[in-house]
């Protein structure tokens, strides 16, 4: 691990806490720390220290392990735990597991903290990474919805068998229909039958690029169609056209 971590031990034996960072800096993780023995001071610790993983033993005098995984959930629900005991209870593992710790290691066994460590560090920023995209794209979709319905623009989406997955209100305005009724259409309802034959010929040729795999990803396709206004007459539009692509530029 390249970057120093910040550990919160709740620990009351000093030869077992000493041990245990003897045993992490083995194995050349850099870290810094802060060790409790009581609840008090573990709430006080995790708000001021903001530390970046908690060991704790499960078994003290005035605090317990159970208690401390508690605490620590209540305050930061992915902040990594890792359950120290001298206990081979395969129940108390168990319960620990179930309650939300990352991990459960036998004070016996102690050569393997570091590597648990490394493991729940992973997985914590793991998560972290998947939900910062989550959000990210939760804020992206906000904000184009935000654009998409205060736009005097008609927006749409359509999914690759090209049925309509989002349109915007503007296209009542345009259309005479509302986004409902649009969204029900299939694109031969939408387009006289030149337009049509015209959209679906540029979507078999855009999907032709793809299948390549040497096209521009950002590419964009602008066609003169001739759409149905609800009264029947028609109406002529300047459409663009691109596709839409996840994190790994899949459509």
């Amino acid at each position: 691990m390249s970057t120093k971590i910040k550990i919160l031990f709740a620990e009351d034996v000093a030869i077992d806490y000493e041990f245990a960072k003897v045993t992490i800096q083995s194995e050349g993780i850099a870290f810094e720390d802060v060790l409790v023995d009581n609840a008090d001071i573990f709430m006080e610790q995790l708000q001021v220290f903001k530390p970046d993983l908690v060991v704790s033993d499960y078994e003290m005098i005035d605090f317990n392990g159970r208690k401390a995984l508690e605490l620590t959930k209540k305050h930061d629900p992915t902040l990594p735990f890792i359950m120290l005991t001298g206990s081979t209870n395969e129940e108390i593992a168990v319960e620990c597991m179930r309650a939300g710790a990352d991990d459960y290691l036998l004070k016996d066994k102690m050569k393997r903290l570091p590597f648990a460590i490394k493991e729940v560090m992973k997985r914590a920023q793991d998560i972290r990474q998947k939900q910062a995209m989550q959000n990210a794209l939760e804020d992206s979709e906000r904000n184009y919805r935000l654009i998409a319905e205060n736009s005097a623009d008609v927006i749409f989406m359509l999914d690759l068998r090209l049925n309509f997955t989002y349109i915007s209100p503007s296209v009542f305005k345009q259309t005479g229909f509302t986004p409902e009724e649009a969204m029900r259409q299939r694109i031969e309802e939408t387009l006289t039958p030149e337009s049509r034959q015209l959209v679906l010929d540029t979507y078999a040729f855009e999907r032709e690029l793809e299948a390549a795999g040497n096209a521009d990803p950002g590419r964009m396709t602008t066609l003169m169609l001739c759409n149905y206004h609800k009264d029947g007459h028609i109406i002529y539009t300047e459409t663009t056209l691109s596709f839409i692509r996840d994190g790994s530029l899949s459509l």
